[in-house]
């Protein structure tokens, strides 16, 4: 892989207590190698020489299942909150042009390859809405861990694609989502100290919220990640040993 996941042997196992009681150690940057430990299923591919660019490969595609179903949830979310949509753009690059062809609310837009696309948001329903609004698609981030440990374990190629797309989202958002919440919550608490971080006289402010915008970014993905895994182990765990009783 490009960026090898061989975490293997220092990621210890955790439970989602663990994950609750010490809130910072779980939110440190190695989460997001974690990420790419659990992204690697080069195995899947057997003997083949190009297993690690195959892996890259099936990563990358898997980007644009996720795409529409990402963008539309950031959508939905904000309609249900009491916000408005100005308009939903898919990147062509990752089926935009069907995406519109089946939808023309939905715009098809050529974009630069790490964008699946974007809302252009008008308003949102309140400022608990703005956070909603910006995290809801991570709801597929349990999916896509719980399929790609059912992939490994199946050794199947088709279910780690499946699963694939919504881990890769969730990295990805570390300079995307994560990040603007990161901005926001740095933001907001300037707004709730009484300094508009916006306001033009105050620009230089604007940089190291961008900055801290970006390291809450991390923190927030490799947090969440971690309680999502170890939440979905633990509901396997349940579910195996009440199997057992039966």
């Amino acid at each position: 892989m490009i960026f090898h996941g061989r975490l293997e042997e220092r990621v210890k196992e955790y439970s989602l207590k663990d994950v609750i009681k010490h809130p910072i150690q779980y939110s440190k940057w190695d989460g997001i190698q974690e990420i790419f430990s659990d992204l690697n299923y080069e195995s899947l591919f057997k003997k083949n020489k190009f297993k690690s660019a195959l892996n890259d490969l099936f990563i990358f595609a898997s980007f644009g299942l996720s795409t529409i179903p990402h963008e539309l949830l950031h959508a939905i979310t904000n309609t249900i909150t009491g916000g408005k949509n100005n308009e939903i753009v898919i990147n062509k690059l990752y089926g935009g042009d069907l995406a519109e062809l089946i939808d023309p609310e939905l715009k098809s837009r050529w974009l630069f390859p790490i964008f699946g696309g974007h809302v252009d948001i008008a308003n949102y329903g309140s400022e608990l809405a703005k956070y909603a609004t910006g995290l809801s698609p991570y709801i597929m981030t349990p999916l896509g861990i719980f399929l790609l440990k059912e992939a490994k374990k199946r050794k199947s190629l088709p279910l780690a694609f499946l699963g694939s797309g919504a881990l890769t989202s969730h990295v990805g958002a570390v300079i995307g989502d994560f990040a603007n919440t990161g901005k926001n919550i740095i933001s907001d608490t300037f707004k709730f100290l009484g300094v508009d971080a916006y306001n033009d006289d105050n620009w230089l402010i604007r940089i190291p919220i961008m900055m801290g915008g970006i390291y809450l970014g991390a923190k927030i993905a490799s947090f969440s990640y971690r309680f999502f895994k170890s939440s979905i182990n633990s509901l396997q765990d349940i579910f195996e040993d009440k199997t057992k009783l039966y």
